[in-house]
């Protein structure tokens, strides 16, 4: 898509991303929220309280599909992300890491 321009916002916790995002959104301007935490309303609907806790490489591969597919699925302007595809495969390797470490 070539009139596509993509804004990710990045930032620690409680930096005001949620917040930026909110009030870009309330402009009329595309963005795509933040989805860690639709993954973790669809795995308490399953019974499981903290998928991140209890299998974190799933909780990460389901964040993952979601942001490719926000990705996938931008619109024609500006598409403003709260966190993007870049952040779960850095956490993935942190994972490994952690991992190798452990074992």
């Amino acid at each position: 898509m070539t009139d596509c321009k993509r804004i990710l916002l990045i930032g620690g916790p409680g930096s005001g991303k949620t917040t930026l995002v909110n009030y870009i959104e309330s402009r009329d301007i595309i963005v795509h929220h933040e989805i860690s935490r639709q993954v973790t309303l669809e795995a308490q609907e399953k019974g499981i309280e903290q998928l991140f806790l209890t299998d974190p490489l799933a909780f990460s591969n389901s964040l993952l599909d979601g942001r490719i597919n926000q990705f996938i699925n931008a619109t024609s302007g500006i598409n403003y992300y709260d966190r993007g595809i870049q952040m779960c495969l850095h956490i993935m390797c942190l994972l490994v890491i952690l991992y190798q470490n452990i074992t």
